[in-house]
């Protein structure tokens, strides 16, 4: 099954604006996510280039890592895996004991 709404949902844009994104007719996004057509592969891979995500994610394909079972990670997660990916060994021993001690903290 298509995840294409509730991608574009979590996105909070229209079929037209996917559309326009993609370059597709807004019709073609309608029918998609009413399972009236099915997208291209071209489709597919433009549709995934503008959610963040696989095509796999996009087609509802299963696996083992949450990520690719429709795990997304927000902006401020990517933040900061991109900036721990630059820290030397040291410097991501410190964040990893960071991180450990504010969950910790969770319930306090």
């Amino acid at each position: 099954m298509l995840k294409i709404k509730e991608f574009r949902l979590e996105e909070g844009w229209t079929q037209k604006e996917l559309a326009e994104k993609i370059g597709a007719a807004w019709y073609n996004v309608g029918d998609w996510e009413r399972g009236k057509a099915e997208p291209s592969v071209r489709d597919l891979i433009r549709l995934a280039e503008a959610f963040g995500c696989s095509v796999d994610e996009l087609i509802g394909r299963s696996s083992a890592s949450p990520f690719e079972n429709g795990m997304r990670l927000s902006r401020e997660e990517e933040t900061l895996l991109m900036q721990y990916r630059e820290l030397d060994e040291e410097g991501k021993g410190f964040l990893l004991g960071c991180a450990g001690f504010a969950s910790s903290r969770k319930g306090k």
